[in-house]
């Protein structure tokens, strides 16, 4: 009995997490900012020439599926949302590394860039001091980046700040990256 009661706890906080990576999921996928200036969204891809984690704003991603996949905009919330979920990859064919291996390209979609998300030891140093500092590290009190980065170093920092549930953005013409969130998980 006391087993059984241990499992459906286990099942009970799994569930939790689900669904609190699934609102905020669905929160990134539904904003309706521009492709310029969509929140980021790191997923897994595979293709020919890379697997792995990538960035690309909500607004190319949504973008590309929609003309590649004929999705509507229910169906490619769906569809990222079970990609994201399921932790399975995007599958891409006719792929290209461009910009010295700092973006990946589709033929015929060149100006959507998936963009490749490397380890960064610094970044993974950083995150290991908490979420809290990470931010204090990186942004400044109006939540944009404090310094300019490298490409490598600014998707592992995307990617760490979505593992955390906080959503960031390239702010408008300036091109710093900027965090909607501030909030830490409190687990």
């Amino acid at each position: 009995m006391k087993v059984i009661l241990q499992f459906c706890i286990c099942l009970l906080l799994a569930q939790s997490c689900f669904s609190q990576n699934e609102g905020f999921y669905n929160k990134v996928l539904n904003e309706k900012r521009s492709v310029r200036n969509g929140y980021f969204v790191p997923l897994d891809v595979k293709s020919n020439v890379y697997n792995g984690k990538v960035i690309i704003t909500n607004g190319d991603l949504h973008y590309f599926l929609t003309q590649t996949k004929k999705l509507n905009d229910k169906q490619f919330n769906e569809f990222v949302l079970k990609l994201l979920v399921n932790k399975e990859p995007l599958v891409l064919k006719n792929t290209m590394l461009r910009m010295q291996g700092h973006a990946l390209t589709v033929k015929g979609f060149n100006s959507v860039l998936f963009l490749p998300v490397q380890t960064f030891q610094e970044v993974e140093e950083t995150a290991s001091k908490g979420c809290e500092f990470f931010i204090q590290t990186y942004f400044d009190k109006y939540r944009t980046s404090k310094y300019a980065t490298g490409d490598k170093e600014r998707n592992a920092i995307v990617n760490k700040l979505f593992q955390w549930q906080i959503r960031a953005f390239v702010f408008g013409y300036s091109g710093e990256t900027t965090i909607e969130d501030d909030k830490c998980p409190s687990h």
